[in-house]
């Protein structure tokens, strides 16, 4: 008969930002924490964080909640899910209820995108959007882009 043992390996992941070279000594002071906590030998596994996308992340998610709270609330703009990204630039994406088969859907598309992108360049959101290069995207109820 054979004999199957799992060792089950516990495992301390620490973000640290991408810039940080001092690894080894950070890893012993996570070592000495564990050490002092309990008798449990654990791995320690270092995550790099680029500060600057998760600044990013942060300030279009902000904008992303002020967004979608106007157009997810007024059936005239016809958005039925709202999205982001910041990877490899900020990305607003509007998910909208027309097909692209409706007669007005690419004109909807278009003046939908003008309305975020004014909106995005007004005085209330400067601060926020900072001097971010950033797209829209629209897309149709079948999830394809439609502007």
């Amino acid at each position: 008969m054979l004999g199957i043992g799992i060792l089950a390996q516990k495992i301390v992941e620490v973000e640290i930002p991408d810039t940080e070279k001092r690894t080894d000594e950070i890893e012993q002071y996570v070592q000495n924490i564990i050490q002092l906590k309990t008798n449990d030998q654990y791995t320690v596994k270092f995550k790099k964080v680029n500060m600057k996308k998760r600044e990013q992340e942060g300030r279009w998610s902000d904008i992303l909640d002020t967004v979608s709270e106007d157009l997810l609330g007024k059936k005239d703009y016809n958005v039925r899910m709202v999205g982001y990204s910041v990877h490899p630039e900020p990305e607003i994406q509007m998910f909208i209820t027309l097909s692209r088969s409706d007669e007005n859907a690419k004109a909807f598309a278009q003046q939908l995108e003008k309305n975020i992108d004014d909106f995005l360049q007004s005085e209330q959101m400067k601060s926020r959007v900072k001097n971010d290069p950033y797209h829209i995207t629209i897309f149709d109820k079948d999830d394809k882009i439609i502007n």
